[in-house]
């Protein structure tokens, strides 16, 4: 089905691309204005990211073990390969989308379709079919990673995840409804602001945790001690996390000349991240001397 609507996908978009350039005069889009670097990789990255992290449950589903017959080459392609596809995307869409506003004065060239002949316009319904069921397919990833940790933290009910899935389908359509793309800038921003330093978290975790080779039943033991919440672990990286939420919004203090070259939304949770992994080994070796004494 994902393949099936991913190839819908492409040859709608072509089609829409086709009449885009050929019924509208083609116009190379110029900044009129100094480019914020920093500011616009932190957003491309944000997305980037928000896309990965749609994706990664799907792909890690379908993940082979490592083999010792396996080449290097192969595994840092196969390592690659989400990252590549995700951002190849997100730059591909987003220059189709800049050049397509700077011709109509709209973005989203499905859009195009009230206008066009009747391939354009069956293109466009298969653009928005493709999308929908896009978003339904990543809808089904985020249920379970949320069914997940409710699981862990409750007693289950048989009900939960259908009654789940109506309600975060509603409620996208409500942020939909009330135009949250008009401020889809600021509200990826916002999510980089979150994803970058839960993600250096995540990655640091994985790594430290010699990639969590414990059996994953481990993972959704159900706590029954209140006090098992609040062990040290959890309240640093609760901490390092609100602490890198807190730092990406510090920009301001910088100097202009340097906060509009540098991602800083991303730097800031590289040093967030640092500063977990030195927390994480200072407690581990404080653990290792009292044993020794």
């Amino acid at each position: 089905h994902a393949t099936t609507a991913a190839l819908l996908f492409l040859l709608c978009y072509a089609v829409l691309a086709y009449y885009l350039f050929t019924q509208h005069a083609f116009v190379l889009p110029v900044a009129t204005q100094t480019v914020d670097w920093g500011k616009d990789i932190d957003l491309v990255l944000s997305f980037s990211l928000l896309a990965w992290a749609y994706d990664f449950p799907t792909v890690t589903r379908f993940c082979v073990p490592l083999t010792a017959q396996e080449k290097p080459s192969d595994r840092a392609l196969y390592l690659l390969a989400p990252a590549v596809g995700v951002m190849s995307a997100v730059f591909f869409m987003g220059l189709l989308g800049l050049v397509a506003l700077q011709m109509t004065g709209d973005w989203n060239i499905a859009l195009l379709g009230k206008s066009l002949p009747f391939w354009g316009e069956i293109s466009a319904i298969g653009v928005i079919l493709a999308i929908a069921h896009t978003n339904a397919m990543n809808l089904y990833p985020a249920v379970t990673k949320l069914l997940a940790v409710i699981n862990v933290a409750g007693k289950p009910h048989r009900f939960m995840q259908p009654a789940i899935v109506v309600l975060l389908g509603v409620f996208s359509a409500l942020l939909a409804i009330a135009g949250i793309l008009e401020f889809i800038e600021g509200f990826l921003s916002m999510l980089g602001s979150l994803l970058f330093p839960f993600s250096f978290i995540l990655v640091i975790d994985w790594y430290h945790g010699k990639y969590y080779s414990d059996a994953v039943s481990l993972f959704y033991q159900r706590v029954y001690i209140w006090t098992d919440y609040f062990l040290w672990s959890a309240p640093w990286a609760i901490s390092m996390l609100i602490s890198g939420l807190v730092l990406a919004q510090l920009g301001f203090l910088m100097a202009p000349a340097i906060i509009h070259l540098i991602p800083w939304q991303i730097c800031s949770a590289a040093i967030t991240g640092g500063i977990y992994y030195m927390g994480i080994r200072f407690m581990e070796q404080r653990g290792q001397r009292r044993k020794m004494a």
